[in-house]
């Protein structure tokens, strides 16, 4: 730590900025490396949480999990979305190919605009939406339309989104989401699919392949 303090010393005097006396540099020393034992102390104490789990909705509303990759060999992306009730029973699926957005983030928020359509269109008036890209969810649950590469989308979803008469906007961590993936990666073999329940046993035997 005084070398440290040394070279942070030197290099302030390089660039003409104010330095501390010499006579310091053990006291300065001293104190910075205090606050680091202070810190890893603070730090190794935290209980971090667990993975991520799925949680169901209450019985009134549907959650709707929705997810998107990219394919670069294909240069096409896929977005895959998996409505479920308070049970935990899938209602209705969504896969979907589309062409290959500049950035991932860009492609979650497109995700996120094509699960209001799906969900309106199957019909629920409360719906619970959930993705895994943090960015684009904060994005709109604060209504941020500033982002000059996505700002578009936000505005136009929470335009949509009116047609509910309750929804909520949730980010989990991949492993709460991991029931979407399966319908994203069919999404890189077929070009669109939609499913009910009926059929839905064969899509979600790809989760357990994995």
């Amino acid at each position: 730590m005084v070398y440290w303090t040394i070279w942070q010393r030197c290099n302030k005097a390089r660039a003409n900025e104010p330095i501390l006396p010499a006579e310091k540099t053990s006291t300065t020393a001293r104190a910075h490396l205090q606050e680091f034992h202070k810190l890893r102390n603070r730090f190794t104490s935290i209980a971090w949480p667990q993975q991520a789990v799925w949680r169901p909705s209450d019985p009134s509303t549907w959650k709707t999990n929705y997810n998107g990759a990219m394919f670069v060999e294909q240069n096409v992306s896929g977005v895959g979305e998996v409505v479920r009730n308070s049970k935990g029973e899938v209602l209705a699926v969504l896969s979907e190919k589309i062409p290959q957005p500049p950035l991932v983030v860009l492609l979650e928020t497109m995700a996120a605009r094509k699960v209001v359509y799906f969900v309106h269109k199957i019909g629920t008036p409360s719906s619970i939406l959930e993705g895994d890209s943090e960015i684009s969810t904060n994005a709109l649950r604060h209504e941020n339309f500033s982002n000059s590469s996505f700002g578009h989308l936000i505005k136009d979803i929470m335009s949509s989104i009116s047609f509910f008469q309750n929804y909520s906007l949730l980010h989990t961590l991949k492993q709460g989401n991991a029931l979407a993936h399966a319908p994203v990666k069919k999404a890189r073999i077929w070009y669109t699919m939609h499913c009910s329940r009926l059929n839905w046993s064969k899509v979600a035997a790809t989760v357990h392949e994995q």
